[in-house]
């Protein structure tokens, strides 16, 4: 299954800030390479800061991502790391301490995104400004009609999660969390809350605890 990232929705508290802002993408991936090579020919194709950095960080088996991206239009953009430990959290930690960038925005690698949802995050977070962080819905693009006894059973991240057809600002007692395939932070609101915690999130085990996500957002919050 593929999987839609669509427009930001902002949380938090925090003030408007217009000083000059860096932005960096990170794209964690594994095992993925015919989708990572769909969500970069995405973001080649979308409105990018002149400054911006793509970290894509490969983990776990190598497959062809290197050569993906150094045949990239945006290979001058990018940087490649590869880890040999297959972890999301972990590959996520090493991208975010290799960057300086004051935004930084988290795309899965299997995921469709559309050519406006770099500037729109980068609008909303000049807008809204430290103390914030920012997500948007996630759509479930389907390959095969799920049965309808079935379809109550499914994850959100299957059957999709809309919750708004605009942008607003989530009341904390209203907020469910962002999905980490299409979510942004300032780097510095991480700084304060910490890191991803490596012992939670996908791994090369199938039996992965889960959770990092909602884990790093409860402590945003």
């Amino acid at each position: 299954m593929s999987r839609r990232g669509g427009p930001i929705l902002p949380r938090g508290c925090g003030h408007i800030s217009w000083r000059p802002m860096k932005t960096a993408i990170i794209i964690p991936t594994h095992k993925r390479g015919a989708m990572f090579r769909r969500l970069l020919h995405d973001l080649e194709h979308a409105p990018l800061p002149a400054d911006i950095e793509i970290h894509v960080v490969e983990n776990g088996p190598r497959t062809e991502v290197a050569s993906i991206c150094g045949a990239s239009s945006l290979a001058e953009r990018l940087r490649y790391t590869y880890l040999t430990k297959g972890s999301k959290s972990a590959a996520l930690n090493h991208a975010i301490k290799a960057t300086g960038a004051d935004l930084l925005i988290f795309f899965d690698d299997d995921i469709v995104v559309p050519a406006t949802i770099v500037e729109t995050y980068i609008a909303a977070a000049k807008r809204y400004g430290e103390g914030y962080f920012f997500g948007g819905p996630l759509i479930a693009d389907i390959e095969i009609p799920c049965p309808a006894d079935l379809a109550p059973y499914l994850p959100l991240s299957a059957k999709g999660w809309y919750p708004s057809t605009h942008e607003i600002v989530m009341p904390r007692d209203e907020f469910a969390y962002f999905f980490g395939a299409n979510w942004a932070v300032f780097r510095s609101d991480l700084a304060k809350a910490g890191l991803f915690s490596e012992e939670l999130g996908i791994t090369a085990s199938r039996y992965s605890p889960m959770g990092e996500e909602n884990e790093i957002q409860e402590r945003l919050l």
